[in-house]
């Protein structure tokens, strides 16, 4: 009795197929994939003119267009998704298993193990992606950090967690010594994290950054290039004076200087950092910031101070001398005044009296 053994061969990169420059190169990769095609399916493609640049943007139902039946198609089709690597985008539900606040806040003799714990679930790239994680080089990473944070797969992959910020954690911009010069980078590296597992926002009579998560805001930045003079951690101090905390076992106040931008493994280090600032956030049923548009046209910043915009200039001429009858008649359990320009007013709580 005598058994067939079906070959195995390896799928070449995007790149190789590409170069299948002529159709009979095609044909022969697709021959020898031993995946049950016919010379009758293989003279379709010729009639098409099909090449490996083709081959890569066909789906199932532009490759029946041409005349072939569902099954000869779909194997095609298979084919296809397996060489570009193309599984089911799972980013969202890898995002919602990345943000997930623990049972209870931890200490904070705790706070340095919690926030450099790993994440809980890797991240599943498919080939073309995974392999873009350099493991060589001077700003690649090692493998095993690779598979702290990634995994290989070709059935789930996170193409759209990939785009929005991994792709440019991996290249990411150059920069030279002033603050506007790293903005880009800064973005590529914290922004970019934050939007996609919270809310961001800024405006001058804030820190240079906010972020709501599940409508607390759990960072408040100030950016500093790298010879700039002024401390953040003072800047940061001193904006806060006036904040709120609310029953907060802790305030958390970070500033990071030892980490270096340039090398991946440092990105790839923040960017999980990052994540698990935000997992320490339990939700809150109002956003600690936010805009609102009146029908009027009055625009209100919310936040630790108010901030009331009106187009016209005798509003807050109005507002300035209510306000000023308050204060001279030390009116208790109110706002106050804080700043006044031609069009806005910021107003600021005076906390217990």
């Amino acid at each position: 009795m005598s058994t067939s053994t079906r070959k195995t061969i390896s799928l070449p990169t995007i790149n190789e197929v590409e170069g299948y420059k002529t159709m009979e190169d095609l044909i022969n990769f697709l021959r020898d994939q031993d995946i049950g095609l016919e010379d009758k399916h293989f003279n379709i493609l010729r009639e098409q003119e099909i090449k490996g640049r083709n081959l890569l943007r066909l789906n199932v139902d532009k490759i029946m267009s041409y005349g072939l039946k569902g099954g000869p198609a779909e194997t095609i089709a298979e084919l296809i998704e397996k060489i570009k690597g193309e599984g089911q985008d799972i980013s969202i539900e890898i995002i919602k298993q990345l943000i997930q606040s623990p049972d209870q806040l931890p200490h904070k003799s705790d706070l340095t193990n919690f926030l450099n714990e790993n994440p809980p679930v890797k991240i599943p790239l498919a080939p073309n992606l995974f392999y873009q994680i350099s493991t060589t080089g001077p700003d690649g990473i090692t493998e095993e950090e690779r598979d702290t944070y990634f995994i290989l797969s070709t059935e789930a992959e996170c193409t759209f967690l990939f785009a929005k910020l991994l792709g440019q954690l991996i290249y990411s911009p150059s920069y030279e010594k002033t603050e506007d010069s790293y903005h880009y980078l800064w973005d590529c590296i914290i922004k970019n994290t934050l939007e996609l597992f919270g809310m961001h926002s800024a405006s001058r009579n804030r820190p240079d950054m906010v972020v709501l998560v599940r409508n607390v805001c759990p960072l408040r930045g100030e950016e500093k290039s790298r010879d700039e003079a002024g401390d953040p951690s003072s800047e940061l101090v001193d904006k806060i004076k006036d904040w709120t905390y609310g029953d907060a076992p802790y305030i958390f106040a970070y500033y990071a200087i030892e980490f270096d931008l340039g090398r991946l493994s440092d990105r790839i280090r923040i960017m999980n950092f990052l994540r698990n600032i935000l997992n320490l956030c339990p939700p809150r049923d109002s956003p600690e910031f936010q805009t609102i548009i009146r029908p009027s046209g009055a625009i209100i910043e919310l936040g630790y101070a108010v901030k009331k915009k009106f187009a016209d200039e005798d509003r807050i001429t109005h507002l300035k001398e209510i306000y000023g009858v308050l204060r001279a008649n030390k009116v208790r359990f109110c706002d106050k005044l804080e700043h006044a320009s031609t069009h806005s007013v910021n107003l600021a709580p005076r906390g217990e009296q």
